[in-house]
């Protein structure tokens, strides 16, 4: 059962063949950004982000802004498992933190579990319970036209800012509208939910 206030968390995450930063293996998944939306009872929305941004581990300052989670509410994610493994490697890594970290775990639930279990399923999704699907499927919204639209895309364009790239400033915005789409997107996905 959720309970509110509910909190919409998205991570993007970089994996490189060689790793960036000590401490990190090859391929492992290294958030350095999230988007957070705190769904209170009554409706009020608040935004939260985090975005490093320079060319050292983004972790710590993440792990401190994820202290925006309070010890109540239902933590929400769409595809759980990812943020749940990026959560427990950030455990690993903190183990100060990792009553703090765990705890988010246990109370994360799955947006995506109705549309994997096609329990709700409109053919606009072309047999995909992917976010990008859903959306568009449910909603007039979509992730068409964005600057960054894709995972793997904001890995290398975060990669690129964070190497000195001229049109850093822009890469920076582009990444922030494009991971609180998808908590935006889990909010109106929820509200249709509601809504049958």
């Amino acid at each position: 059962m959720l309970t509110h206030p509910l909190w919409m968390l998205d991570f993007e995450t970089c994996a490189t063949a060689v790793p960036l930063f000590d401490g990190t293996r090859p391929y492992q998944q290294v958030p350095f950004q999230f988007s957070l939306h705190k769904v209170a009872e009554d409706g009020t929305v608040q935004h939260v982000e985090y975005l490093w941004e320079e060319d050292t581990d983004p972790r710590p300052g993440l792990v401190e802004a994820l202290k925006a989670i309070t010890d109540e509410g239902t933590v929400l994610a769409f595809n759980a498992s990812f943020e749940k493994r990026v959560i427990r490697e950030l455990a690993e890594a903190y183990p100060d933190e990792e009553a703090f970290l765990l705890g988010l775990n246990q109370r994360m639930d799955d947006l995506i579990i109705p549309f994997r279990q096609f329990w709700l399923y409109d053919p606009a999704q072309h047999g995909s319970c992917s976010i990008k699907k859903v959306l568009p499927a449910l909603t007039e919204t979509s992730y068409d036209g964005m600057d960054i639209s894709k995972g793997d895309q904001a890995a290398r364009e975060w990669r690129r800012a964070i190497n000195g790239a001229e049109d850093k400033e822009a890469i920076l915005e582009a990444l922030r509208k494009y991971c609180e789409q998808d908590t935006q997107a889990m909010i109106d996905i929820m509200n249709i939910l509601k809504s049958l």
